[in-house]
Order: structure tokens, then C-alpha cells, then sequence
């Protein structure tokens, strides 16, 4: 009887990233030899592929979602207050880059934090990644009066949210009232192994404020040290 062969492979390719962003996983496509009579099946030749699971885009600084604000339309999806006991977030019509921004605010004395989860699949463990953004005050006060106190950036991980990052505090003090004064500030972030298995890796931002509001805009996410080869 003449022999037929029958090239059998498996690939998922409905949603590719550049192979440095993501964790690869290892697939086989095999080469197997099928006679009539009788019947047998022997595999003759194996090579390894190796496939991106993850959706996340060309850069990491896209891993973060939305991080403009400006749509369109212009919203805070992707974004969520993680206590939303006294405070609130909202889109805002003050903006470093004259678009808009997230709004964030109180109605009495708060500690929040506004995040993101992002996908853990595709951060490179030991890596460090650079978290940044532009903050402004309607008040920059002391804590006891009314207005906004600090504000940081930071990186977690976890059902508890232990910090793989936390950046310096945007002190009242260095800050500037109203519109016109926006501050950059930037935490430094990395996960282990370890702490991404445990799933929950986040990007926060952390305000203070009394009785006030204040506004963050053009959030980025990227490696901390630019490498060509991962770009």
C-alpha cells in the first residue's frame, strides 16, 4: 500500500504580543506517518513553537489601560477606587495636556487608592518597570484642614496587595493649587516569580485629601531601563 503523511499542528493565534512582553508557552507541532495496512502511527519528527498568551500590545507602557483619559470618549474605564467609602473619581476637565484627566475627591477625610490590575502574564519577573504620572490640586493643605495632602504611585501584588513598589509622596508642600500646576511623580516596580503566580499585580495611586479633589493624568507604565532588544 502506498503511505500518506498527515502533518498535524496545534496553534492559537487569535491574539499575538512581541514574545519580550509576555511569558511564552511551549507548543509542539509534530510530523507523523500513517500506513493503511496495517495500521500504525509513528511520530518521525518533532519541532518546538513557541506562542504568546497574552493580549498585551506592542509596549508595556499599553498594559496600562486608558491611561489618558481622553477616549473617545473620554471616561475612567478601566479604573476603580479600591475603598469608595468617603471618595470618588470621575472624569476631569483639568488636564496637564489641555484634554482630560481622572478626577479623584472626598467628601470628608480619605487614604485611597485608584487601580488598575494588570495582566501578570505579560510583566518579566525581576524586571524593574517605571510607573508614572502628573498630579495636580484644586488645595494643597496639611492634614486637618481642608484640601489635598499627598499623593504617591505604587505597584502591588496579591489578594492583600503587598507592594512590589512604592514611589516618594507628592508632599503638599511641593504642590501647587489649581489648575495650572501639575507634578510628575513615578514609582520604580518589580515582581518575582513568586509574586506574580500569586496573581493580582496592580498599579495603584494613592491620594489623601479632606473635603477636596484634585486630578491625575497620562499614567505610563514601561521599563524602568530602555533596552532596544525588548522594544
Amino acid at each position: 500500500m502506498m503511505s500518506r503523511s498527515l502533518l498535524v499542528a496545534f496553534a492559537a493565534l487569535s491574539s499575538l504580543a512581541e514574545a519580550h512582553n509576555c511569558r511564552p508557552t511551549a507548543v509542539s507541532t509534530t510530523l507523523i506517518t500513517t500506513t493503511a495496512a496495517p495500521t500504525s502511527t509513528t511520530a518521525e519528527a518533532t519541532t518546538s513553537t513557541t506562542i504568546s498568551v497574552c493580549t498585551a500590545t506592542e509596549t508595556p507602557s499599553l498594559l496600562v489601560k486608558n491611561g489618558n483619559f481622553d477616549g473617545p470618549p473620554a471616561s475612567t474605564e478601566h479604573w476603580s477606587l479600591l475603598h469608595k467609602d468617603n471618595s470618588w473619581i470621575s472624569v476631569g476637565g483639568i488636564s496637564n495636556d489641555w484634554t482630560y484627566s481622572l478626577g479623584f475627591g472626598t467628601g470628608s477625610f480619605t487614604d485611597d487608592y485608584v487601580y488598575q490590575e494588570i495582566d501578570a502574564g505579560c510583566l518579566i519577573p525581576d524586571t524593574e518597570y517605571e510607573l508614572s504620572g502628573w498630579v495636580g490640586f484644586n488645595k494643597a493643605s496639611s492634614v486637618g484642614s481642608s484640601g489635598c495632602h499627598d499623593a504617591r504611585l505604587a505597584c502591588s501584588f496579591g489578594e492583600d496587595g503587598a507592594f512590589a513598589g512604592l514611589g516618594d509622596k507628592l508632599q503638599a508642600s511641593d504642590a501647587v493649587n489649581g489648575a495650572s500646576g501639575f507634578k510628575r511623580i513615578t514609582a520604580t516596580c518589580q515582581w518575582t516569580e513568586e509574586q506574580l503566580a500569586q496573581g493580582h499585580a496592580r498599579v495603584l495611586f494613592n491620594f489623601r485629601c479632606t473635603q477636596n479633589f484634585g486630578w491625575i493624568d497620562n499614567i505610563k507604565f514601561d521599563f524602568k531601563t530602555h533596552d532596544p532588544e525588548r522594544r
